[in-house]
């Protein structure tokens, strides 16, 4: 399963009780821009046969056939409604399904297919929940950053329809990968954001970040510690001296962490009474040791890492 199986689902219950289930199924995909792994609706239907009564798949079963990975639905064989809602029922998505004069139509609010028509706000959205923001997070970023007034529920169902968290490991998604083209990045790319604590997502996104001043100093000493022991593992390992480039960042590394330990002391020393939250003082002081690093060449800490052998045990 992928983490919008249940639009998918849907989809294919639809096409069941419409005059033309082929078109049905292409019309929908394309208006809630989701796909099915490999372009293939048969093998998913499979799947959805098992979770249903064997009487209920059985009705299913004998209204269509399968050729190269897709539904071959049979034609001139009279609507019934009943064992599709019924379906719906055991799938858990009959309060997505509508029957009305003109027959059976998916009740998803218009709000849902505008998000899903625009790719930025949509791919924030499911980036957003893949990588565990909750609903009233969302919302609220969303409105402080876009100005952008939702209305939860229908953020509640974005989520129950779209980017179930449920199917985001090993099989299921590879399985997700495959809806994407091959050449597409977005799932490995969305695969590493997940990974990642949900304050550097938000800045990755160019979402609100509010990260008391302790956490950014403790992070910038802790970064500056570590690099300083990749740099010697390396050299540990090979039996080598340090280069003249080396020592000037090791240099840059512990003068680093006595700037950040200094401004420490002096937010706990001024702001006990208010907390460690950032301050204009904290901000401007903390900027001024990030820009000497920028002011530098030397390699990212992640090419550091990637350069770097395991440390020697005498490292």
């Amino acid at each position: 399963m992928v983490p919008h199986d249940k639009a998918l689902k849907l989809i294919l219950l639809a096409s069941f009780a419409s005059k033309d289930p082929t078109w049905t199924v292409a019309n929908y995909c394309a208006k809630l821009k989701v796909e099915y792994p490999r372009g293939h609706t048969a093998s998913y239907f499979k799947n959805i046969l098992n979770e249903l009564d064997d009487s209920i798949a059985q009705f299913f079963v004998k209204r269509y056939d399968i050729y190269d990975g897709q539904l071959i639905f049979k034609k001139d064989l009279p609507i019934e409604m009943a064992p599709v809602l019924d379906a719906g029922e055991q799938l858990g998505i009959l309060n997505y399904l509508q029957v009305d004069e003109t027959g059976l139509s998916l009740l998803i609010p218009q709000t849902l297919y505008k998000w899903r028509q625009n790719d930025p706000l949509r791919k924030l959205i499911e980036i957003c929940f893949l990588c565990g923001f909750t609903v009233n997070e969302l919302a609220a970023d969303l409105l402080s950053v876009y100005g952008y007034g939702v209305i939860e529920i229908d953020l509640f169902k974005f989520l129950d329809l779209f980017v179930n968290p449920e199917f985001t490991k090993g099989d299921d998604w590879l399985e997700y990968e495959a809806c994407f083209p091959a050449s597409s990045t977005e799932p490995s790319d969305r695969l590493k954001l997940m990974s990642e604590p949900k304050d550097y997502v938000k800045w990755r996104l160019n979402l609100p970040v509010e990260i008391d001043s302790d956490t950014i100093l403790n992070r910038l000493i802790a970064d500056a510690y570590f690099v300083e022991k990749l740099i010697k593992s390396r050299h540990a390992r090979t039996d080598t001296s340090l280069h003249s480039s080396e020592f000037d960042r090791i240099k840059l590394e512990r003068d680093t962490i006595m700037k950040s330990l200094d401004r420490q002391v002096k937010i706990r020393s001024t702001n006990a009474a208010a907390g460690a939250k950032f301050s204009l003082d904290a901000a401007e002081e903390i900027r001024k040791i990030i820009l000497d690093y920028k002011k530098s060449n030397f390699k990212l800490r992640n090419e550091l890492i990637n350069d770097t052998p395991e440390p020697s045990t005498n490292a």
